[in-house]
């Protein structure tokens, strides 16, 4: 069963949102817009926040994984915040380290 974004409070200037531990990541699946592929352990915060800005996710991928498609942003810049492991990020031609505390 799909994992679902729980509310802990909200008004007109905020919005506090659970996740559970990040060990449970794994649990979120996102039905992929284009390829309609489901991916599992990748769960957006930008609605259930209310943001208008800025896209965050949060995902968890096991050891020798690849996130397995490219995309591109043409509203929302897309942070990432890596907490645990280490490995490479690709962005246009770039790739490059990342490890825990990379943003």
């Amino acid at each position: 069963m799909m994992k679902t974004i729980e509310k802990i409070a909200q008004n007109k200037h905020y919005a506090a949102i659970d996740l559970g531990n990040l060990e449970e990541i794994l649990q979120y699946t996102l039905i992929h817009p284009v390829s309609k592929r489901e991916i599992e352990g990748k769960v957006f915060v930008k609605d259930a926040t209310g943001a208008t800005g800025t896209e965050i996710s949060f995902n968890m991928l096991p050891p020798h994984t690849e996130v397995p498609y490219f995309h591109i942003h043409n509203k929302n810049e897309e942070t990432y915040i890596f907490l645990k492991g280490s490995g490479f990020y690709q962005v246009d031609d770039d790739c490059f380290p990342i490890k825990e505390g990379s943003v």
